[in-house]
């Protein structure tokens, strides 16, 4: 980033600091979501997923993997095949 941004992003933050604050208190939850516990399904799919689909997003999840690349979809399927 830029000092230009990280100036921004100061002053942001002082204008609103009651509004920051609030959130402050809310950061213990939302880490959750990044524990290895929440993200087992996740990594275990990007191995060995049960499902992958060529869609329109690319999408990682317990239940499968989707991917807009038509090469990494192929790779997958060979993958999988064996």
């Amino acid at each position: 980033c830029k000092k230009e941004d990280v100036k921004d992003a100061m002053l942001e933050v002082y204008n609103n600091y009651q509004y920051y604050l609030a959130l402050v208190s809310e950061g213990p939850e939302w880490v959750k979501q990044y524990r290895w516990s929440s993200l087992k399904g996740k990594y275990l799919s990007l191995v060995k997923p049960k499902e992958v689909i060529l869609g329109g997003q690319d999408l990682v999840t317990d239940d499968f993997l989707m991917t807009t690349s038509q090469v990494l979809y192929t790779k997958y399927k060979k993958i999988l095949s064996e």
